[in-house]
């Protein structure tokens, strides 16, 4: 069988933890980190000249300049049909709580 390679951006503000994945991605053989970068900010500079966009997006949410939830927020708006934002990971325990979306009566999942 014959997979389709997926294309992957990547934003993560610790170089060597962000060296270690694309490494490890690459090495898959079904997924290619096509783009990288240390903040938010820095990854949609990138993709706006990338063609064609990347499939999904890694983020961490805590990065300088603009973290993963603001950069999931412009990824949404100004990059439609193109790298659909991935859970934001982070190295956080309360990060990774308050990243994951409300219940409908208004309560976070349990920690």
């Amino acid at each position: 069988m014959n997979q389709a390679t997926i294309r992957v951006a990547i934003a993560e503000d610790q170089r060597l933890f962000r060296e270690c994945l694309v490494s490890i991605l690459n090495a898959t053989g079904h997924l290619q980190v096509v783009g990288e970068a240390a903040n938010g900010k820095e990854l949609l500079q990138r993709l706006a000249t990338l063609q064609p966009l990347p499939d999904v997006a890694l983020l961490d949410l805590t990065m300088p300049d603009m973290n993963g939830l603001e950069t999931t927020q412009h990824l949404k708006r100004d990059f439609q049909g193109g790298a659909a934002p991935d859970l934001p990971r982070t190295h956080h325990a309360r990060d990774r709580r308050d990243a994951l979306p409300q219940r409908p009566y208004g309560g976070r999942p349990p920690q």
